[in-house]
């Protein structure tokens, strides 16, 4: 199945609280027997309750985003609690929540969820763009827009014999107001259409940074996936 979505650029705020009222979550639909095996907390003071089969809470041991690493999972105690990690999986075709344990042969896209303490400043989009150039022997240069994102791409230094896959990647930015980065993709080269991308985005009200993964041919669909992974959270909300 292949479905375009060019860019059409919902404020994510506004976006999200409209999906709010519209939507019916699953914490409003789960019976008491899995209310007990469920998360139940807070993205910053909004209240989300999580099916524990659905969502994984790991904790690590600061922002993953810059390569803090993983401690270990906790398990649902019942309690109130403000989240920092979180990680679910939607199937790419349908746009619907797997369960942990289903292995799925169709496209997926992982969900990652980076909330309050791991949140810091707010600026993580506008600290990874600037550091794309960093580092003179990997210099991303601006080609032409595509799909409604800025693109970089990867120029490396002519005396690079080999270029590490941590590197070989190309960017693409949607920014807003005042150059506020919006969206922050960053795709791997090395497997051609099968590497991985990388796509951020903040939803400043949650204090939460969303992760979302998915194989670059998918790129051309990314507002949609961007869209739909946002509906699909909201639908967790208590």
């Amino acid at each position: 199945m292949r479905f375009t979505f060019y860019f059409f650029q919902v404020g994510i705020l506004l976006f999200f609280n409209i999906a709010a009222g519209v939507q019916i979550g699953h914490a409003q639909l789960l019976d008491e027997k899995n209310l007990s095996k469920s998360y139940l907390g807070f993205l910053n003071e909004t209240s989300f309750l999580f099916p524990a089969d659905m969502v994984r809470n790991v904790e690590y041991d600061g922002d993953p985003g810059w390569g803090a690493r993983a401690i270990g999972e906790k398990r649902s105690d019942g309690g109130n609690r403000s989240f920092r990690s979180l990680g679910f999986r939607v199937n790419l075709l349908a746009f619907n929540v797997l369960n942990n344990k289903t292995n799925s042969n169709e496209p997926i896209v992982g969900v990652t969820l980076t909330a309050n303490s791991y949140y810091g400043d707010g600026n993580f989009l506008e600290k990874s763009l600037k550091e794309i150039n960093h580092d003179a022997q990997y210099n991303y240069v601006e080609e032409k827009s595509i799909y409604g994102l800025r693109h970089f791409s990867l120029r490396p230094d002519e005396n690079l014999k080999k270029i590490p896959a941590m590197r070989n990647f190309d960017t693409y930015t949607r920014t807003g107001l005042k150059n506020k980065v919006l969206v922050f993709i960053r795709c791997g080269n090395s497997r051609g259409e099968k590497s991985l991308c990388k796509h951020y985005l903040q939803i400043d009200e949650l204090r939460t940074r969303i992760t979302l993964n998915y194989e670059k041919k998918f790129l051309p669909e990314w507002n949609l996936i961007q869209k739909n992974s946002i509906l699909r959270l909201n639908d967790f909300r208590n």
